[in-house]
């Protein structure tokens, strides 16, 4: 299911105000992270399964020190993806249930036909876009500053 085709539900099922944007938010963020998070585990496993079953790593222990810390450059993947995906959604959730924000903003200007509004808008939601990006990107390399390649 497209989730923009959901947008009209959940502003029926949560109203008008913050909870649909959120939600579609959450929504259009959860698939890509699910699918990453699956990757991401799915070879690990595989590049240490004979290390694992060799020295029979207890599954609390191999969760914690193999899964999750061998897995984090993917899962930043997934999370830059998602967190500039997550700007996508708010801006339709505000298109369709916003009383403010960006993207009540753009609406309203295209509405009125006021171009350089528009603009102003874009050019925002660019740089909040750009900014989480970067801010996933610098956690992605703290977090993962000693990891192999």
């Amino acid at each position: 299911i497209p989730i923009i085709a959901l947008v009209p539900f959940l502003i029926i099922w949560f109203g008008f105000g913050m909870a649909p944007k959120i939600v579609i938010s959450a929504l259009i963020v959860f698939f890509p992270m699910l699918i990453n998070f699956i990757e991401a585990f799915k070879s690990t496993f595989e590049r240490y399964r004979e290390f694992i079953h060799y020295y029979k790593i207890p599954i609390f222990k191999k969760i914690f020190t193999i899964d999750i810390i061998e897995s984090l450059p993917r899962i930043f993947i997934g999370i830059k993806i998602s967190i500039t995906l997550s700007v996508i959604g708010a801006v339709v959730g505000e298109f369709d249930s916003g009383e403010r924000g960006l993207g009540v903003i753009v609406r309203s200007a295209k509405t009125n036909f006021d171009t350089s509004l528009m603009f102003v808008g874009l050019v925002w939601l660019i740089i909040i876009g750009l900014s989480y990006y970067y801010t996933a990107n610098l956690l992605s390399l703290l977090f993962t500053k000693y990891h192999k390649k």
